[in-house]
């Protein structure tokens, strides 16, 4: 029931995004829009053996916080993908890293998220900080491989656990009770 609301919230979102980037109401929409047209999912066929890890962070500021770890995954032999859900990080570092394969985040919907995870076939799936996509971690929990978190913390100063998100928010918390693999900071990193 719980990820049935969520499914609409979140279709509805992603629905007035679209018109509102088709009515030409805001700029950042209309970025979103044509940013995702303009560089549709393609992935390439997985080789036997080969390991996939799939990092998602929401902007510039989540990749840079997770360049430490790409580091180190670069090292393994596995190939990596990293996906934004913001233009800005996307156009930023993806001309930069060319070891990398980008992509833009599509609408967290179940079939988005299906179509997704079956052309990937990640190995691994790493979220950078707030990046919480309920349909896409059901996903990653019935593929049965770890989702992990980095940099993740909750406090009651964060705006979204307060006000009207609360609701929309212990939607979130439902479903990270569901994952047991975490990576995270010191307090004062």
């Amino acid at each position: 029931m719980l990820s049935a609301i969520y499914t609409v919230i979140i279709g509805t979102y992603f629905a007035l995004l679209r018109l509102m980037a088709l009515l030409r109401l805001n700029s950042r929409a209309r970025l979103w829009v044509a940013e995702r047209k303009a560089n549709p999912l393609a992935f390439p066929k997985k080789r036997s053996g080969e390991k996939r890890y799939w990092i998602h962070c929401a902007s510039l500021g989540e990749f840079d916080q997770a360049r430490p770890v790409l580091e180190r995954l670069e090292k393994t032999g596995a190939r990596i993908f990293i996906s934004f859900f913001s233009p800005s990080g996307y156009k930023q570092v993806a001309h930069r890293f060319s070891q990398y394969h980008f992509f833009y985040l599509p609408a967290d919907l179940p079939y988005k998220m299906n179509k997704l995870f079956r052309d990937l076939q990640p190995d691994i799936l790493l979220l950078v900080k707030y990046e919480l996509w309920y349909n896409c971690l059901r996903q990653a929990k019935n593929k049965t491989f770890p989702a992990i978190f980095s940099q993740l913390t909750f406090t009651r100063s964060r705006a979204i656990l307060n006000g009207p998100f609360v609701t929309f928010t212990n939607l979130y918390f439902i479903c990270l009770r569901k994952f047991l693999y975490w990576i995270t900071a010191p307090k004062n990193y």
